[in-house]
């Protein structure tokens, strides 16, 4: 179908009174953070789908919207009820949907980070529909990481490919959707929204705007797919280097110690099968980019964006073939985490940027309260969230 990309506005930077540290994020796609990427996505075990309260460890608040003024804060007064919906089979991401107005908690871009959760119309379902066919929001704002505070240990995972494709089909749309900006800017207002972090329960903080535009991002698909290249080739001249090193020292012992012709032929059996066996190929992790500018198969809407320079028009085709998740990681989707308390990851540039979380802070952002992101500190009981089936 062909998809009429809408014109962007303008995120600026953020003042606060409840700073966050000065390093969050950094520029996006300035920062290497694959392996803990991973790590907590191999950790993440959200639990069965249903309706739930989700109370802050710190200060005993309710995650609380309120319909009018679009606000998603942590609040003494009642709390509203948020749908976990899983992605599904292949992938542990949720998507958290709240009230009865068709609207998610999406990670909402403010300068060079993801600043805050917002409340914003639904663009993704579970299964990896698109809910809507104009919505040009990259999916990954939508999804969510939820692992278990008590379960989480930091063991290593390798597994990126479905953070690869998803932050490269994000990078394809936003790329498309400022092209789309840059051909209709003249019907945009000139005045700008503000952002301000604050602390809880602090209402009098002076919003000030920066007129700063948003800066670009500096990361592709095609970086992507040249670094998991490199990686790949790494570990295959290590098992070979190793396999090797196998072969001499039984090759040592066969002469020193008469070692039999069944341990020597086996030796030998593991060498070939080390010296032959084919590496993976990159278009196994992730897909290639076209001649002109980066594609991506997106692993939640599943279709291929179009990368063609048009009049604002996109076509979208769905993808032949279902990504899979690598058979050798163990990713905890099937099955559900009993109770305790969750980090609440976003899913949106986590591969590329420092980790964040959701916070039991308040930001101020597009005159709407919500729910401040912070740099992730495990320690930090502002992030752990106590999520109660309703």
């Amino acid at each position: 179908m062909r998809v009429l990309l809408a014109a962007l506005g303008l995120a600026l930077a953020a003042s606060s009174a409840h700073a966050a540290p000065s390093d969050v994020g950094g520029l996006a796609g300035a920062i290497d953070n694959a392996a803990q990427a991973a790590s907590l996505q191999s950790a993440a075990l959200p639990p069965a789908q249903g309706s739930y309260v989700f109370t802050n460890v710190a200060t005993g608040q309710t995650l609380s919207y309120a319909r009018d003024g679009n606000h998603i804060v942590p609040s003494d007064g009642p709390a509203t009820p948020v749908q976990v919906l899983k992605y599904g089979e292949s992938v542990p991401w949720v998507r958290l949907q709240i009230g009865d107005k068709d609207k998610c908690l999406s990670a909402q871009w403010g300068d060079s980070f993801n600043l805050a959760g917002v409340m914003y119309s639904c663009a993704v379902d579970s299964g990896g529909e698109v809910t809507r066919a104009g919505n040009t929001l990259e999916p990954t704002k939508q999804w969510w990481l939820m692992v278990p505070v008590s379960d989480y240990t930091g063991d290593a995972s390798t597994s990126t490919h479905v953070l690869l494709v998803a932050q490269a089909h994000s990078v394809a749309t936003r790329e498309k959707a400022n092209r789309s900006f840059s051909r209709r800017r003249s019907l945009h207002s000139s005045s700008s929204p503000a952002f301000a972090r604050v602390k809880r329960g602090d209402s009098n903080v002076d919003v000030t705007p920066v007129a700063e535009p948003r800066q670009a991002w500096s990361v592709r698909a095609a970086e992507f797919q040249a670094a998991e290249a490199k990686r790949i080739e790494e570990e295959k001249l290590a098992l070979e280097a190793e396999a090797r090193k196998a072969a001499e020292r039984a090759t040592a012992a066969r002469k020193s110690n008469g070692a039999s012709s069944t341990a020597s032929g086996a030796a030998s059996h593991t060498a070939a099968l080390a010296s032959t066996a084919p590496a993976p190929s990159v278009n196994e992790v992730v897909p290639s980019p076209s001649s002109t500018v980066e594609a991506a198969v997106d692993p939640v809407s599943l279709v291929k964006v179009d990368t063609a320079v048009d009049d604002g028009v996109e076509d979208v085709t769905p993808a032949e073939e279902v990504y899979d998740t690598d058979s050798s990681v163990k990713l905890n989707v099937g099955k559900s985490a009993s109770s305790g308390a969750y980090f609440i990851i976003p899913v949106d540039h986590l591969i590329d940027m420092q980790t964040l979380a959701l916070t039991g802070h308040e930001i101020t952002s597009f005159r709407a309260q919500s729910t401040a992101l912070d740099l992730w500190d495990p320690e930090d009981e502002y992030q752990h969230w106590l999520v109660e089936s309703v």
